[in-house]
């Protein structure tokens, strides 16, 4: 059984003289000398740990300037454990791209948008300023830029940052020059500039492109091991996440003996492409086509081109929509260029045979 504690004199001098003092939260008077209290100020930090500072007051010191001083104290330990446990702007930015799961053309595309922003509203406005009225940037690209811009700002405040979005709240329309289809013409003349002055790999880069109407950042996740013995090949949906077959086989000669030549000597898991194979072939296309009536070819116009010659040769929509991973309204209205009026017709055409009884 333990002793009772002993209080000397020492001991009720700083009971007498903590009960003297008005009481402030998280400060604790810890020892007193012949000029000075001695207190233990502490407060709870970001991640709940208690941080302590020590504190000395002088015995004759009024009871405001204590509980000033004691406040002032707490002011600093906050503002040093928030600039401690603080994330940066490249933090938020990290997380931004791992929580989407962004590919690698997706992810440097994404980082050149957000390049010249940060934490300060005033920066960042006249940044947004800058992309929208310098001219230096084409109405398509201003658009991707202001789209992803938003987006992380809307990701930031989310995340607890308070900060004002620079974009604001104004819907992000489509600008000129749009992407348009191109003619079998001008198609004949991308593919017989490659092949007089292409590489292999920039040459299969854009027949599969051609060939199976996908996107870009779709293209550029190819492996070997995606082409099957019947040259099937799997493209993977980032949507769905899972990797989808394609209904109909790669016919073309000429790409099955380019991607024999490219996949030769790699492993089976190794990545065919990058965004250097888009880059190269954006500017062939804008060297060969300038733009004209506010429209231009980019790499984007293979896809379209790819859509509407399934959907002008009768192909049904449903097919190829599934085919090009998007819905039926999006390719009709975007890809394949119908009016309002036609969209609804073929939908009421799709509504009245699904509702015709079947007979026995």
């Amino acid at each position: 059984m333990s002793r009772p504690r002993k209080h000397t004199a020492e001991s009720k001098a700083i009971a007498s003289k903590r009960k003297k003092r008005p009481r402030f939260k998280g400060a604790y008077l810890r020892a007193m000398t012949d000029t000075h209290e001695i207190y233990d100020v502490s407060c709870m930090g970001k991640d709940g740990r208690r941080i302590t500072k020590r504190l000395p007051i002088e015995v004759t010191a009024s009871d405001e300037f204590y509980l000033h001083e004691c406040a002032r104290v707490v002011r600093e330990m906050q503002n040093e454990d928030a600039a401690a446990n603080a994330k940066t702007f490249d933090d938020y930015l990290n997380a931004y791209i791992t929580r989407g799961n962004l590919v690698k053309n997706s992810e440097m595309s994404f980082r050149c948008s957000l390049r010249g922003f940060g934490l300060d509203p005033v920066a960042n406005t006249k940044r947004v300023e800058y992309i929208r009225h310098s001219g230096e940037y084409k109405q398509g690209t201003q658009r991707v830029k202001l789209k992803a811009i938003k987006a992380f700002y809307r990701f930031l405040a989310k995340s607890g940052v308070d900060i004002e979005n620079p974009v604001g709240d104004d819907k992000i329309r489509d600008g000129e020059p749009r992407t348009r289809i191109p003619t079998q013409q001008e198609l004949d003349l991308l593919f017989t500039s490659l092949d007089a002055t292409g590489s292999q790999s920039d040459r299969l880069y854009a027949r599969l492109l051609r060939d199976t109407g996908a996107r870009g950042s779709t293209i550029e996740l190819l492996k070997p091991s995606d082409m099957d013995a019947d040259w099937t090949l799997k493209l993977f949906n980032q949507k769905q996440k899972k990797k989808m077959p394609l209904r109909t086989p790669i016919d073309d000669p000429e790409t099955r003996e380019l991607w024999t030549a490219v996949c030769d000597g790699r492993s089976e898991d190794a990545l065919l492409f990058d965004h250097l194979h888009h880059d190269r072939l954006l500017r062939r296309m804008h060297a060969l086509f300038p733009p004209k009536d506010g429209e231009t070819l980019s790499v984007h116009s293979l896809r379209k081109a790819f859509i509407s010659r399934l959907v002008h040769k009768g192909v049904p929509i449903d097919v190829v929509a599934q085919l090009t991973c998007t819905s039926p309204t999006i390719l009709l209205k975007h890809y394949a260029h119908c009016s309002q009026d036609d969209i609804n017709q073929i939908f009421r055409g799709t509504e009245k045979k699904s509702r015709t009884p079947r007979r026995m």
